[in-house]
Formats: C-alpha cells, sequence, structure tokens
C-alpha cells in the first residue's frame, strides 16, 4: 500500500481538491509550516510579525484559485493552467508583501481578489448571464 493509498484512505475527499488546485495547495502547506516556524521563533525574532508573509500568501492563495477557475473555464491545458495559476499568486503575493514599497493597499487588494475568485470562472464570451448567480460550486 503506498503513501497516495493511505492518504485516500484517511481522507478520502482530499485527493481531488488537491489535484484540481495543486498551486493553493502548495501556497496552504507553504503557509502552515511557516506558521508554525513563526510560532516557535525560527524565522521571527519576536519584535516584528510576520504579517506580510501571511498577507502576501492569502493573496497568492486566492488569486492562484481564481486563475485556476478561469483557465479551468477555458479549458486550457493542465501545464498552461498551472503556468497562469503560478503567475497571479506571484504577481498578488508581491502586492500583498511590498504594499509599502509598491503604494497598494491590502483593502482594495483584497476586495479585488474576492470576488474576482467567485467570478473568474464566467469571465468568458460565452458565459450565460445568469451562470454566475445560479454556480452551485460542484467539481466539473
Amino acid at each position: 500500500m503506498g503513501i497516495a493509498d493511505r492518504l485516500y484512505r484517511l481522507v478520502p475527499d482530499l485527493s481531488a481538491p488537491l489535484a484540481r488546485f495543486p498551486i493553493p495547495a502548495l501556497i496552504s502547506v507553504l503557509l502552515a509550516v511557516y506558521a508554525n516556524l513563526d510560532v516557535a521563533d525560527v524565522v521571527s525574532d519576536g519584535d516584528e510579525s510576520g504579517n506580510q508573509v501571511y498577507l502576501g500568501g492569502a493573496a497568492a492563495f486566492i488569486a492562484a484559485g481564481a486563475a485556476h477557475y478561469f483557465a479551468q473555464s477555458r479549458n486550457l491545458s493542465r501545464f498552461a493552467e498551472i503556468i497562469v495559476a503560478a503567475v497571479a499568486a506571484l504577481a498578488a503575493g508581491a502586492l500583498a508583501y511590498w504594499d509599502q514599497d509598491l503604494r497598494s493597499s491590502h483593502l482594495f487588494l483584497f476586495a479585488g481578489l474576492l470576488p474576482l475568485l467567485m467570478i473568474a470562472g464566467f469571465l468568458r464570451p460565452d458565459a450565460k448571464q445568469g451562470a454566475l448567480w445560479l454556480y452551485a460550486g460542484a467539481p466539473r
């Protein structure tokens, strides 16, 4: 019995989201590792918080999820989907991490990313007008 079989038996519903959204899954694992190291004062000296890392990771997570939805709705290849999600994650993460240097606002960034996550799959010419409002979130 391999590790994949054991993981599937432990949490059977986890394999589908991990396969469908690999970039947000990777970001969440990296953020969990960072948070554990931050709590243990390994990555921070205790005087300054790692808020920039958390905010950058959250923005990257949301942007990567939106990019996956966008690429899947346009039937892009798996490789292109991962590249689009990685680029979106890097761009949003950089905007959130270097907010003071880039003069960006977390409020406006997240106010734009959250609705984008909801509508990214419907940003195509053949999408029906009411499709967004009837969307149930079920995997295709």
